[in-house]
């Protein structure tokens, strides 16, 4: 594919019909009896003649015209010319395009008149756009393939329209999965190889990665590929359970997802525990906040996160012995040198009374610094949307230094019960609420975290001044000479 093809083929696609048929005055010159074009004379069946819509047929041909006969009678020469069309072989061009990005092509699918697909060995997917009219809900559509099959994509396009592109892949978060390239830089070889190169090199380190977590239903991946989805997944978890959406006995999906969440905010073993180990007492998922991401003054913690999957948290099902006494007994005795323990749970929703219940059988099991924190799985969504929000995260890690000591009061009772903060203050609703408040706030080591609880202490930490700001003005101030 020359420079010249390059750019032709570039202006076809830029037209502003479905650009899969052109007629002789569309197609240039330089196009004509090459692969990416192929013409064909199309007879004409209607009267050539002005005011008469008569059927017609081609009689014969003499030299450059054609010759036709309608239904009234009339006789006309139709220039073969006018009668050439040209079908544009965009398989062809793909065909090309991944030559250009050294790719192996194994399938072309045509969705025309939208775009064409190419499948190549290397498992990145080559898409051209040939309808700018559809522009929008194309891009849509292959944005939605591309991060539910996690797989890279070259995204040929029409020239200009690479900064409205960006604009709507970020509504998909599509991150290095997708790159799109404009049909009229195609020639810029290197550049393409280069970026491709790159998207795959991290395709693989990933996927090595993943590999050692297991995945049977895809949703690490999903999270993996859009960090976002998470949110969505906490957000509506419960919802799907109410509307039994979800298998009874399934805990796997809300296990995949907290851990997720876990691991964004701190270190954590992805792939281990849970249903992920049957047959063995193991917690969901384990998590570590290090001393070293935290001021001076704090303690490291380490949690033991157990998931709730049900309409409700079911405490009151809980046994205390066997499985929650060896979680806890077994973060004692690991080698890690954590200061506190905190046994923690989330939940979709509460039952009566029974976590207060449950947690004065663990209390007793609990040695010092060990003590329980239950999440609803909204108020962890909302955490990890702070986190990933990064006006939101710059502003409060402008606080306390990072965006870990600002949520660290939600996983050590020490710094919860602060008066200063007032987390102390808010209850979940419950029945016979006054009797359960009254319960609640004597259990000083149970950290019952609802969304209005992390709402609570990102504006106490908001409305904070700002200990590092002070010191990153210093680098705006205009310097005394010397």
């Amino acid at each position: 594919m020359t420079e010249t093809h390059i750019e032709l083929l570039s202006e076809l696609l830029g037209l502003d019909s479905p650009a899969s048929s052109f007629s002789g005055e569309e197609i240039p010159e330089e196009l004509r009896g090459t692969r990416y074009v192929d013409s064909e004379v199309r007879k004409p069946n209607v009267c050539p003649i002005p005011n008469c819509r008569s059927h017609c047929v081609v009689v014969g041909k003499e030299d450059l015209y054609l010759v036709t006969e309608c239904d009234d009678g009339h006789t006309e020469k139709v220039p073969v010319s006018e009668q050439t069309f040209y079908d544009a072989e965009f398989g062809e061009v793909v065909r090309q395009v991944s030559n250009i990005a050294d790719l192996e092509l194994t399938e072309i699918s045509s969705e025309l008149p939208r775009y064409i697909h190419g499948s190549t060995e290397e498992g990145i997917n080559i898409y051209l756009v040939v309808d700018p009219s559809d522009y929008s809900s194309t891009v849509n559509e292959i944005c939605v393939s591309t991060l539910s099959n996690d797989s890279p994509a070259l995204l040929v396009t029409p020239g200009g329209v690479i900064k409205n592109l960006l604009d709507q892949k970020a509504l998909f978060s599509s991150g290095n999965l997708i790159y799109s390239v404009p049909f009229s830089l195609l020639e810029n070889e290197d550049e393409i190889r280069s970026s491709l190169g790159t998207i795959k090199d991290i395709q693989d380190v990933e996927e090595t990665l993943l590999d050692r977590v297991g995945d049977d239903d895809g949703l690490v991946r999903r999270i993996n590929s859009n960090p976002r989805y998470i949110l969505t997944e906490l957000n509506h978890m419960r919802l799907m359970r109410l509307a039994k959406e979800l298998p009874q006995h399934s805990g796997t999906r809300l296990e995949r997802v907290a851990e997720s969440a876990f691991g964004h905010l701190f270190a954590t073993k992805m792939g281990a525990g849970g249903e992920s180990d049957r047959g063995e007492n193991l917690p969901d998922s384990v998590f570590y906040i290090s001393e070293e991401s935290l001021p001076e003054d704090y303690n490291s913690v380490i949690g033991v996160a157990d998931e709730k999957s049900g309409k409700d948290a079911k405490f009151g099902d809980e046994s205390v012995e066997g499985k929650h006494k060896n979680y806890v007994e077994e973060a004692r005795e690991q080698s890690v040198a954590a200061e506190k323990i905190a046994h923690t749970f989330v939940v979709l929703d509460f039952d009566g009374h029974q976590d207060i219940e449950f947690f004065d059988k663990m209390s007793e099991v609990y040695a010092d610094d060990e003590y329980m924190v239950v999440f609803t799985a909204e108020a962890l969504a909302m955490v990890l949307s702070a986190y990933l929000a990064h006006t939101v995260s710059n502003e409060l890690s402008l606080v306390k230094g990072s965006f870990q000591s600002v949520i660290y009061p939600l996983f050590d009772p020490d710094r919860f019960n602060d008066e200063d903060l007032g987390l102390t203050e808010i209850a979940r609703e419950a029945g016979n609420q006054e009797e359960y408040e009254k319960k609640y706030k004597r259990r000083s080591d149970l950290l019952i975290v609802t969304t209005e609880v992390v709402e609570e202490l990102i504006k106490h930490y908001s409305d904070s001044p700002k200990e590092v700001e002070r010191i990153l003005d210093t680098y705006y101030q205009p310097r005394v000479p010397i």
